[in-house]
């Protein structure tokens, strides 16, 4: 995790978005502030690519100079005890900040 951070940000302005396999076209992400350390969940436990919507994107699309980030595949989502997966889609999430306290990604539509 420090390696990654190291390398600066490259989400929202300070943030690095740090990225791990968990299968083939299957990732899951956290949030790492890169002054701190200190990390945030993603609102979805993890996403699996789908061909007809991921196609040749990357699963997660960010840059450091937008609070931006988009999903493209199927989330996998917490429900109480289980996992499951959601529809293949594309998500948009965007990192709010409020009188200078972060907030949770929230999903431009008002997923939660």
């Amino acid at each position: 995790m420090r390696t990654e951070i190291r390398k600066g940000p490259d989400f929202a302005g300070k943030f690095a978005i740090l990225t791990w396999s968990c299968g083939t076209w299957c990732g899951n992400a956290t949030i790492a502030d890169i002054r701190t350390g200190k990390t945030w969940d993603t609102p979805f436990a993890g996403i699996v690519g789908c061909d007809k919507i991921t196609g040749s994107f990357d699963t997660l699309q960010h840059q450091a100079d937008s609070s931006l980030l988009v999903a493209r595949g199927s989330l996998e989502m917490s429900f109480g005890q289980y996992f499951d997966e959601g529809p293949c889609g594309t998500y948009y999430f965007q990192r709010r900040v409020n009188g200078g306290m972060d907030q949770d990604l929230r999903d431009v539509d008002g997923w939660r």
